[in-house]
């Protein structure tokens, strides 16, 4: 009985001996094999870090820009309702066909409604002085609504589209506006006198 259990042993040991058995060249092509995996797992981990890092890079970028744009929508968006007081004042005053353009300091209003005729100009000079005492009495009321320095209204020919007439105010310490300059066609002085009278 013992040979035949030694008998089955050393045939269960060469049986195992002989099936684990693995090659000196099979092992070390496992092994290289083994090393490239490791070192392309290395460069592919650099990468993703490269990758990662460029990413938040780009993000970073892409967040600074909407950033900017936004704050540029945003001063754009408040710069035209800062103005909107002035330019609705001289739609008012002048009509929707007058054109309204508003600086930092100044308001210029273009309106080429008019002729060089007595009734024309009378009723353009109507216009500019209700205009101006309505910008006064506003501005009194509401200053940080009209922080403007001078108001320039340009009236052209409606048939030449020249300018006939252009008068500015300018606003005084105590809030009122009064005439600073008026100009026109010298040709046509005598006309502006008449009307003006």
């Amino acid at each position: 009985m013992e040979n035949k259990v030694l008998l089955l042993l050393t045939i269960t040991v060469l049986c195992i001996t002989g099936c684990s058995s693995v090659s000196q060249k099979d092992y070390d092509d496992k092994v290289k094999e083994l090393e490239q995996v490791k070192a392309d797992l290395n460069k592919n981990q650099k990468e993703l870090e490269g990758t990662k890092k460029d990413l938040n890079e780009t993000k970073k970028n892409l967040e600074n820009a909407v950033n900017k744009h936004l704050d540029s929508i945003q001063k754009d968006s408040q710069d035209e309702m800062d103005k909107a007081g002035a330019k609705t004042w001289g739609e008012e005053v002048f009509g929707k066909s007058a054109k309204v353009y508003v600086t930092d300091n100044q308001v210029f209003v273009v309106d080429s409604k008019y002729t060089t005729s007595q009734k024309s100009i009378k009723k353009l000079w109507k216009k500019i002085a209700s205009g101006v005492r309505l910008y006064s009495g506003i501005y009194k009321t509401m200053p940080e609504a009209f922080p403007y320095d001078s108001v320039t209204i340009i009236a052209r020919d409606k048939k030449t589209n020249l300018d006939m007439m252009t008068v500015q105010f300018i606003k005084n310490s105590n809030g009122t506006f009064s005439q600073n300059a008026i100009t026109f066609n010298i040709d046509d002085f005598s006309k502006y006198m008449k009307a003006l009278k």
